[in-house]
C-alpha cells in the first residue's frame, strides 16, 4: 500500500515536472533584432529583370505625380520555408502616366540616373524560457533609388523584402509577409520625390501561444531608408 502511494505520488511529479518543461520549451522568453551586414545587392538586379520581363505587376497605389506597381501583399515565408528572392514580386514607384500597364513597362526602360542599389539587413532572434534559439531568421530590404524621367524626379524601383538563414525549431511554426502600406510624394508635381512605405508581419506558433510582430519601413526616391 505504500509502495503504491510513493509511486503515485512520484509519477505525479514527473507529469508535473514534464508540463512544466514543455511549457518553458514552448513559451518565448525574448525576442532580439539586430542589424547585420550583408552583401545582396545581386538579387535586386535578378528579382527586377525578371519582373520586367514577366511583367511590372499591379496597380497598388497612386498619388499626386505617383504610381506604385507589384503586388500589395506578398509571404516571404511560407510553410515554413523561405520564398526565393528571384520569385518574389519587386515594386516600383513610377511617374504617374495612363492605364496601360505596358506604357509602364516602357517608362521604366526610358528611365535613368538610377544610383546603386542598397539595402539592408536584420536578424530575428526568438528564444524561449530556457534561453534556447527556437526562431531565427534574417530578412533584407532591397531598393534602388533616384531614377529620373525625362530629366525631372526621383523614383524607386527593385523594392523587395526577402528572408533567407530561416531556422525553427520543433514544435514551433512560422510565417512571414510584406504589406505594401501607401505611397508618398516629398516633392513637387513637376519633380516629384517617391515615398514607399512597407510592413514586413510575422507570426510565431506554438501549441501553447501565438506570437505576432511587424516592422515598418519607409524608402525614398532620394535614396534613405528608414
Amino acid at each position: 500500500m505504500l509502495q503504491s502511494l510513493v509511486f503515485t505520488l512520484l509519477l505525479s511529479l514527473s507529469l508535473s515536472s514534464y508540463a512544466d518543461l514543455d511549457k518553458r520549451q514552448f513559451t518565448i522568453g525574448s525576442v532580439e533584432v539586430t542589424e547585420i551586414e550583408n552583401n545582396s545587392s545581386d538579387i535586386i538586379f535578378e528579382s527586377n529583370n525578371k519582373s520586367t520581363l514577366s511583367g511590372i505587376g499591379e496597380v497598388i497605389g497612386v498619388v499626386d505625380a505617383l504610381i506604385a506597381l507589384g503586388k500589395k501583399v506578398y509571404p516571404i515565408v511560407e510553410a515554413g520555408k523561405p520564398i526565393l528572392s528571384s520569385e518574389l514580386p519587386v515594386t516600383h514607384v513610377l511617374p504617374r502616366k495612363t492605364s496601360d500597364m505596358s506604357d509602364y513597362e516602357l517608362t521604366l526602360g526610358m528611365m535613368e540616373n538610377w544610383k546603386f542599389p542598397k539595402s539592408r539587413s536584420y536578424k530575428v532572434t526568438y528564444k524561449n524560457l530556457y534561453g534556447f534559439e527556437v526562431v531565427t531568421f534574417v530578412y533584407t530590404v532591397h531598393f534602388q533609388y533616384g531614377g529620373s524621367y525625362e530629366g525631372a524626379g526621383k523614383y524607386l524601383t527593385g523594392v523587395i523584402v526577402s528572408a533567407t538563414d530561416l531556422y525553427v525549431s520543433w514544435g514551433y511554426e512560422f510565417s512571414a509577409q510584406t504589406e505594401v502600406v501607401s505611397i508618398a510624394n516629398l516633392g513637387t508635381l513637376a519633380d516629384p520625390v517617391a515615398s514607399l512605405s512597407l510592413r514586413l508581419n510575422w507570426v510565431v506558433k506554438t501549441v501553447l501561444a501565438e506570437n505576432r510582430s511587424s516592422k515598418m519601413f519607409h524608402l525614398t526616391g532620394a535614396g534613405s531608408l528608414r
